[in-house]
């Protein structure tokens, strides 16, 4: 499927040829048994998620531990329908640590207030520094649950707990970390904002970074200025963060809960720093040197005839270069982004090859306006002042519509609904047309060439 106004194609593909010489191994009767068995049991616990049958908890308690997650998931839930006084036992009696585990989220989700001790008790007295990260994620949900279901219990039991937790962090699953920073942090550890701290500096995915960010920001704790600096520092790092312009709503968001919580003294001591955060990234994408030479007014005709005749194609041996020189200059950058690089304004360019041929990819750069993603269109709104003001929706509520006046800056402006008199969709691209005019042939299939290999 090419696309939004681009050629679409229907096609079987066949293979023709000797037959692979790696077979699947043939199933056995008595493994068609035991899978027959298996959904036979799993069938029989969906049932138990209706029926209330007190007297089939130990058929439950049975499956609560099975290596087969489908089955114990269905054991779970089935558990969960049955009287609780009658199974949180097992929370304690159990001697497989799986069916302890699972009995113990079970419990954290229907269990009431007073059952929820049982759960902390257990694991007050927990080996958490012997636990496999499996388990822990186990435990750590839990108690999540719990907490989040019915609150923390008493200071004794919540103080027992928090030292287990302590014990195993940081750990060194990212996986881990997260719930029990989350719980650390729900739970006033005075470690919370050092450990994460030292997380989020050494932390290397940007998934990570985020996560750890955003439970730092929502902890209601005391921070020391050295950790304030060093978000800071890191805000100033993630401004280059790669992703669409979520990762920017999301990304200002986070920092203005994080402004919002200094001290008068804290945002003093981080005036310099903070006021940084609003200066222009560098334009890593510029082109300097005197402005491009005229060349021609480009019709998507004259350059398919030149790249598919083969008198444009790059023949240097930088046309890799080339290719990104000519989307540098052109500015495309500033509003695309190919790979790890460029802007989030426009659409990903990273896919396009795969997805359009040459005179596709010509027309989308040399007629931008001919077809326009709806998302990306401007609309022109008349006011009653007599004003007129043209950008792209972004919010809208029963009262007022937001727009985007400038996508390279982000700015917005809000217009009340009762003050719109006229609303016009504006059928032209925001991208201009004639950004190719100053190249050559030979530049342009250098652009066309990196594109369509972008991906491989």
């Amino acid at each position: 499927t090419g696309g939004r106004g681009s050629q679409t194609g229907l096609y079987r593909v066949t293979y023709v040829g000797p037959h692979s010489p790696v077979e699947q191994p043939d199933i056995t009767e008595s493994q068609l048994r035991e899978a027959t068995k298996h959904r036979a049991v799993r069938r029989e616990l969906e049932e138990l998620h209706v029926e209330v049958a007190p007297q089939k908890i130990s058929f439950i308690a049975e499956h609560l531990a099975s290596s087969d997650r489908w089955i114990r998931f269905a054991a779970r839930v089935a558990l969960e329908n049955q009287p609780v006084d009658q199974w949180k036992s097992l929370i304690e009696a159990a001697t497989n640590e799986q069916t302890r585990l699972t009995a113990s989220l079970a419990l954290a989700r229907v269990g009431g207030e007073d059952d929820q001790s049982l759960l902390w008790k257990q694991n007050a007295i927990a080996d958490w520094e012997a636990t496999n990260e499996t388990d822990l994620l186990w435990r750590l949900r839990s108690l999540q649950v719990s907490a989040a279901r019915t609150g923390l219990p008493n200071d004794t039991l919540q103080a027992a707990v928090g030292k287990k937790i302590e014990a195993i962090f940081p750990h060194p699953s990212g996986r881990v970390n997260r719930l029990a920073s989350e719980l650390l942090a729900v739970m006033k550890s005075s470690e919370t904002i050092p450990e994460l701290s030292n997380l989020l500096a050494n932390a290397t995915t940007q998934e990570e970074q985020i996560q750890y960010a955003k439970t730092l920001v929502n902890a209601k704790l005391p921070w020391s200025l050295d950790d304030r600096e060093r978000f800071v520092a890191w805000l100033h790092a993630s401004r280059r963060l790669p992703g669409g312009k979520l990762v920017d709503a999301a990304m200002a968001n986070l920092r203005a809960d994080f402004l919002g919580q200094l001290s008068d003294e804290e945002r003093e001591r981080l005036t310099e720093s903070i006021s940084k955060l609003d200066e222009p990234l560098p334009d890593e994408f510029s082109i300097t040197g005197p402005p491009r030479k005229f060349v021609n007014n480009w019709t998507v005709d004259q350059l398919s005839a030149k790249l598919v005749g083969g008198e444009g194609q790059p023949g240097q041996k930088d046309a890799h270069d080339v290719g990104w020189n000519v989307l540098a200059a052109a500015s495309c950058l500033r509003c695309h982004r190919l790979g790890e690089r460029g802007g989030r304004i426009g659409p990903d360019l990273s896919a396009v090859g795969k997805r359009y041929d040459t005179r596709a990819l010509l027309e989308s750069i040399v007629e931008p306006s001919k077809v326009v993603d709806p998302k990306y269109l401007y609309s022109s709104y008349a006011l009653t002042d007599g004003r007129v003001l043209t950008g792209r929706p972004v919010g809208v509520n029963r009262n007022e519509i937001t727009i985007e006046t400038n996508p390279l800056t982000g700015e917005t402006e809000v217009i009340p609904r009762a003050e719109i008199e006229e609303t016009k969709i504006a059928n032209i691209s925001p991208m201009p047309a004639g950004l190719l005019n100053t190249f050559t042939p030979e530049e342009i299939a250098a652009l066309i060439a990196l594109l369509k290999t972008s991906t491989e």
